[in-house]
């Protein structure tokens, strides 16, 4: 497993008659624009780099990508996949690590669990308390670990999750101390721990 480093979202581009175009991400409800389509990918992921930049600073949570086969389109339209690279280190720095949750709504409740836990899972009646109270159960439950000298399990992979029908996912963060980040046990190869350990000191100097 790979700390998230690189991110896909599509993007419905739109031709005008005279000439420009503009770009909009459904999953973000955001446009860029440009006078024609020559830097048009260009535009479309200097936009996408600062959203989930911002997005993850803020510690708030990034969409699940729409599928391209979803989309709605006009004639004069066409969609595009944006992926740019927000570097991992980014994360480390803020000893911070994304976990996928499984969420599935159900007679008007958001139900939600952890599959890398096997018991971490809150429900709530709105998406807003959900993504708080996701936050808080993952956190009180790492924490717990933490103090327990425990193995903390490194984040599955978003594509790796296999989704039943009706359900969603959404990705949560995680606060880690330094200490945690050393003494945890992560289920990777020994090379790779070494890695994320090495880069964590190095951001510190």
């Amino acid at each position: 497993m790979k700390i998230v480093d690189h991110y896909s979202y599509p993007a419905i581009v739109t031709y005008f008659d005279n000439g420009s175009t503009e770009t909009y991400f459904p999953d973000f409800d955001i446009y860029t624009g440009s006078e024609d389509d020559k830097d048009l990918m260009k535009y479309a992921k200097e936009l996408l780099s600062v959203l989930i930049e911002g997005i993850l600073d803020d510690e708030e949570f990034l969409p699940e990508p729409s599928k391209l086969q979803d989309l709605t389109l006009q004639d004069n339209e066409r969609t595009m996949l944006v992926e740019v690279f927000v570097p991992s280190e980014i994360n480390i720095k803020k000893n911070v690590s994304v976990y996928p949750c499984v969420v599935r709504h159900e007679d008007g409740v958001y139900y939600a669990n952890f599959p890398d836990f096997d018991a971490c899972f809150t429900d709530a009646e709105s998406l807003d308390e959900l993504f708080v109270n996701t936050k808080e159960v993952l956190n009180g439950l790492i924490n717990t670990i933490y103090e327990n000298d425990m193995d903390v399990p490194m984040p599955s992979e978003a594509d790796d999750i296999k989704l039943k029908s009706g359900e969603f996912l959404i990705l949560v963060k995680a606060d880690l101390s330094r200490n945690m980040i050393e003494n945890a046990y992560i289920k990777s190869d020994e090379k790779y721990y070494k890695d994320l350990v090495k880069r964590a000191s190095d951001m510190e100097k």
